[in-house]
């Protein structure tokens, strides 16, 4: 995508802003401000001395007075209104020694003044007092200060918030965002087999993934969303943490920021090139690997070729301080990573026809499948941030950043079922018998299916973003003005990156399954049998036949612009320090979503589809008598790359028939859909410090409204029909409808085309609301604080929920892996007139700040929402599907929609955080700090109040050690076990459940010399998988995991080093 014309546009408006800056000086003279002749000002810049970072949020107070400010990004600061004559100021930081230094003031003056502060015992001074600096002291020092600077930051925040700094939690493995976040108060890592084991969403507050929103330096980003592009989730493979100074999570909004953040907001603020005094660069280099297959050597791959499987990464970033007015900061990352996932899903049956015996409270297993889908993630950044102090209290900044994130996996499944029916075929057959660890299928009801399980497809996401900010800050007013614009496109494709999506492959012979010896991961015997009861060998091709190809490519583009603009003014004229705020948004996001499902019959070598052919001819010859995971070895799997460039070679090995061809139109114009969300809000809101600033008061009132278009796919049945000049419809001399010609006959392509139109269904909705908010932080003492905090929010519907649509998916019970709870199909319908979640929050805290730099801290909150969702899950009646315009056939199929559940649901949530070092435990403490977080919550509501997507439970805790030459950090990450959706077939009280889970992270650096170091890091060291359950109160213990996936121990290892 051209970034010209918009460069060209933020030029335009840079030089805007540039000629406004002047006014605002004028407007904003702290000459003007002082109408006595008896005050002057106070400015400069805040640094720690020992690592050359300008700090952020430094406290500057004169000594004596109220007056006090905190610096900027670029450790800047400025006091005005400050009495003429000696006075002291006081700056204060977390972690770093308090000081006091004089200064004479004279009347109408303005005192440049530059701060620098060190923490003596960590950095040491020599007898003169001068800071004496150690490399290793210093280069370790990284975390230790980064915590530092969370610490304070959270500290002297005006409402409820955790902030990291980007250097805080070690070296992240390949630049995930997600990866960093989940080791934050509050926050839980969202895993799916999309994002190959790493984090690919996160939770706040333990909310579903949809309901927290993420922006960069303020302004929200451009991201595909999920795999179908319906979901409003913040999929963080989309961006990368090179660029980013720190993270801030917020846990009630304030009126400057939205209030559609009802569980919560990240905000990732990039890097500053003021933030340092003189130029540096950082950089690491490195190999990463997977501990099943870390060899250096080119391996077989399921692509049917060998591969390099330990692959080179390298980041760098460096901050170019030009000028005292002007500085760069570039960013570059290239991380590669291969990733073995491999997971096993287990199907029990509660049914069997002609046997007695199976129930819901003694289920079978029927179904068990093998998946491994390797895949090669790469993830490309590179960021470019220009910083101008444009007027000696104004900062203009350009940021621009290009990123793209590439999956390539591939696909090798298979799966086996031994049926539902117990009867055998023939009758002389073996009938179906089972018990609590075996399943003897019957004669003739079994099957197998080859490659159908996984998807061989290159998820590819672009997303660019440029970003304009202009920040004035004189002491008196302060004025920020952004404007961003961002882009993300991606999506999955198949057959123009050289594969089929699958190959599905089945057995050519009637057979019987056998499974026994199963435990809790899969049957440790498996054993097939024909009609005769000889032995069916599962690795001979030749004992299949190949049926069809598919191909699903999907490409989904998001867009969004964001303009921003705050106003704050002091008001001197009070008693006490106040300020007024007032501000604005407006935002315009735009989804395009199109997506394909193509099939493709076998013809075979002799072109005829009447007879079964092997897959021999796509067998893999290099990829064999490999083992994988759980036990098993040397699987029949078949290469979708050699079957597809069979087929570019002999186009006659593959065909369609109309129908399928019929159906390939349907799907497109069924997921092809267009959406557009504009927001525009307002804002008022007032900052006061009482009692000699003990309690700060932060309140104001947020305006909101929602103006959302969508279009979709329109139905008219009725179209098929000719009618009169009147309207009416024409008949035939008995009366019936007489069908037009060109509708052709029923389920035909050009009764398609009559009926459905894409995108012709236009829907729009308008939703608005006012927002107030309060916060309140009383100083119980200097490092003491209680707060509490009110807030109104909402949260939105998804994408999905604007354009009216259903979705009828049928389920295969012959050729793919049966669904667990034998529904014979489901159908989810829209409801598009659901209404947003509006809820009333509560917060009360408690914040204890350590002399040493640490934090403990322990809060309540509860959240109390109306309109919530619920799901309605039945079985469809002759009259739902009436309603709905369906043919009657799909009686008895589950039917999903949502709706606002009446009344109201509560979440009473508790958390706790703290971080400290264990330097009072003794002498051997000095090496050791530690933290831990975690958050619980109480979920209440009616029955159908779906909280499908809650976390109720989260945690963290970890250890750090540094010692000359060694810093190591070991990191443990608890997610709690998370409910999903309903499983009717299991019992009215079954859900699907992903099981509780603890893994370890860790980082270890040792020092090869002044500002060069080794490191390495182990990601989910003791390879603990990802298990999900199914079950209601009768299911039984054995039949309760419905499967479990492994992605094996991440290994990275390089140097690193800054100069």
């Amino acid at each position: 995508m051209n970034l010209a014309p918009r460069l060209l546009s933020y030029a335009a408006a840079c030089l805007a802003l540039f000629l406004a800056a002047p006014l605002c000086s004028i407007a904003a003279d702290p000459t003007a401000r002082s109408t006595t002749q008896s005050s002057g000002a106070i400015s400069g810049r805040v640094q720690n001395v020992a690592t050359g970072q300008y700090l952020n949020n430094a406290r500057v107070t004169v000594k004596g007075t109220d007056l006090v400010v905190f610096t900027d990004q670029t450790g800047s600061y400025r006091l005005t209104g400050v009495p003429s004559g000696p006075t002291v100021l006081e700056v204060f930081f977390t972690g770093l020694d308090p000081l006091q230094l004089p200064v004479t003031i004279r009347a109408g003056d303005v005192v440049d003044q530059d701060i620098s502060l060190t923490n003596s015992a960590r950095y040491g001074t020599d007898a003169s007092g001068t800071v004496k600096l150690d490399s290793f002291v210093v280069a370790t020092a990284r975390e230790t200060d980064s915590a530092a600077i969370a610490i304070n930051e959270q500290r002297f925040a005006p409402n409820i918030k955790n902030i990291v700094s980007a250097d805080a939690l070690g070296d992240v493995m390949d630049g995930n965002v997600g990866e960093f976040l989940k080791f934050m108060p509050g926050i839980t890592a969202e895993y799916d087999r999309e994002s190959g084991g790493s984090v690919a969403s996160v939770s706040v507050r333990g909310f579903p993934t949809a309901q927290a929103v993420v922006s960069g330096d303020g302004l929200q980003m451009a991201n595909t969303g999920n795999p179908q592009g319906s979901s409003r989730v913040f999929q963080f493979t989309q961006v990368s943490i090179n660029n980013i100074s720190r993270l801030e999570v917020t846990k009630v909004p304030t009126p400057s920021t939205p209030a559609d953040s009802m569980a919560g907001s990240i905000d990732m603020v990039s890097k500053s090139a003021f933030e340092r005094k003189n130029a540096q660069l950082r950089y690491s280099v490195g190999l990463s690997g997977n501990h099943r297959t870390a060899s250096f050597r080119k391996v077989p791959h399921t692509t049917d070729e060998r591969v390099y499987k330990v692959l080179p990464s390298f980041t760098f970033d460096y901050t170019l301080p030009v000028s005292k007015t002007f500085g760069l900061v570039v960013t570059g990352q290239s991380q590669n990573r291969f990733i073995e996932m491999e997971w096993v899903p287990r199907g029990f049956s509660a049914t069997a026809n002609g046997v007695t015996g199976a129930s819901i409270s003694r289920p079978y297993l029927q179904s068990f499948q093998l998946n491994s889908v390797p895949r090669a993630n790469t993830r490309i950044a590179l960021g470019l941030k220009a910083d101008w102090r444009a007027t000696p209290n104004g900062v203009l900044s350009l940021n621009v950043e290009r990123s793209r994130f590439v999956s390539d996996r591939s696909n090798a499944s298979i799966s086996l079922t031994t049926g539902t029916n117990g009867v055998p075929n023939p009758a002389t057959g073996v009938p179906l018998t089972f018990g609590d660890d075996f399943t003897s299928g019957a004669t003739g009801r079994g099957a197998i299916t080859i490659g159908n399980g996984g998807a061989g497809v290159r998820q590819q996401l672009d997303t660019e973003a440029v970003g304009l900010r202009y920040r004035f800050d004189n002491g008196d007013w302060r004025i920020v003005a952004a404007l961003g614009q961002s882009s993300s496109s991606g999506g999955y494709q198949d057959t123009i990156h050289g594969r089929f999506r699958a190959l599905v492959i089945v057995n050519r012979v009637p057979v019987r399954v056998s499974f026994a010896k199963i435990d809790d991961i899969r049957p440790q015997s498996i054993q097939v049998f024909d009609n005769t009861e000889r032995p069916f060998d599962l690795n001979n091709l030749d004992n299949y036949q190949l049926n069809s190809a598919t191909s699903t490519p999907r490409v989904i583009r998001d867009g969004l612009t964001n303009g921003k603009l705050d106003v704050r003014k002091t008001l001197p004229m009070l008693a006490f320090p106040a300020a007024i705020q007032v501000g604005g948004l407006r935002r315009v996001q735009i989804r395009d979503v199109r997506r394909e499902s193509i099939n493709w019959n076998y013809n075979g070598p002799d072109g005829n589809p009447a007879t079964p052919d092997s897959p021999a001819l796509f067998r893999n010859t290099i990829y064999v008598n490999q083992s994988e995971n759980f036990g098993f070895r040397n699987m029949p799997f078949v290469s979708t790359a050699n079957a597809l460039r069979a087929f570019q070679g002999n186009p006659t090995l593959f065909a369609k028939t109309t129908a399928q061809v019929t159906a390939e139109e349907l799907f497109r114009l069924n997921n092809s859909e267009w959406l557009q969300e504009a927001v525009s809000a307002g804002y008022v809101q007032g900052e006061f410090g009482l009692f000699h600033n003990r309690l700060k008061v932060l309140t104001g009132v947020r305006y909101e409204k929602t103006d959302a278009d969508g279009q979709g796919i329109r139905n008219d049945p009725n179209a098929v029909w000719a009618r009169n000049a009147d309207g009416t419809f024409a008949r035939t001399s008995t009366g019936a409808r007489i069908r037009r010609t060109e509708a052709g006959v029923v389920g035909s392509l050009q009764e398609l085309t009559t009926t459905r139109q894409e995108r012709g269904t236009k829907a729009s909705r308008t939703y608005d609301g006012s927002y107030p908010s309060v916060h309140l932080t009383y100083q119980i003492k200097e490092n003491f604080l209680a707060r509490a905090a009110y807030a109104k929010t909402y949260g939105r519907p998804d994408f999905s929920a604007i354009v009216p649509n259903t979705t009828v998916d049928e389920t295969d019970f012959g050729n793919a892996t049966p669904d667990p709870s034998q529904i014979p199909g489901r159908i989810t319908t829209r409801n598009t007139g659901l209404r947003p979640w509006t809820g009333d929050n509560y917060d009360l805290s408690l914040e204890y700040y350590t002399p040493q730099g640490g934090i403990f801290s322990a809060g309540v909150f509860r959240k109390e929402i109306r309109d919530f969702f619920g799901d309605a899950v039945k079985a469809a009646t002759a009259a739902d599907l009436e309603l709905l315009e369906l043919d009657p056939r799909y009686v008895g199929w589950q039917i999903t929609t949502a709706y606002n559940v009446p009344g109201t649901a509560r979440v009473d949530g508790v958390e706790f955080n703290a971080r400290h070092s264990l330097r009072a435990l003794g002498s051997w403490g000095r090496y050791f700090s530690a933290f831990a977080n975690g958050t619980k919550l109480k979920l209440q509501g009616g029955r159908d109040a779906d909280f499908g997507g809650f976390i109720p439970e989260s945690a963290n805790w970890g250890l750090d050690f540094t010692r000359k030459p060694f810093s190591v950090m070991l990191k443990w990450n608890y997610r709690g076990q998370q409910r999903g959706a309903s499983v009717l077939a299991l019992g009215p009280d079954a859900y699907e459940y992903s099981k509780s889970r603890t893994r370890l992270d860790i980082n270890v650096d040792y020092q090869l010399r002044k500002d060069l170091f080794l490191y390495a890091s182990a990601q989910n060291v003791f390879d603990i998988p990802e298990t999900l359950l199914r079950f209601g109160s009768q299911t039984p213990g054995y039949a309760r995991v419905s499967q479990v996936l492994t992605t094996g121990v991440q290994l990275t290892l390089g140097i690193k080093g800054t100069f």
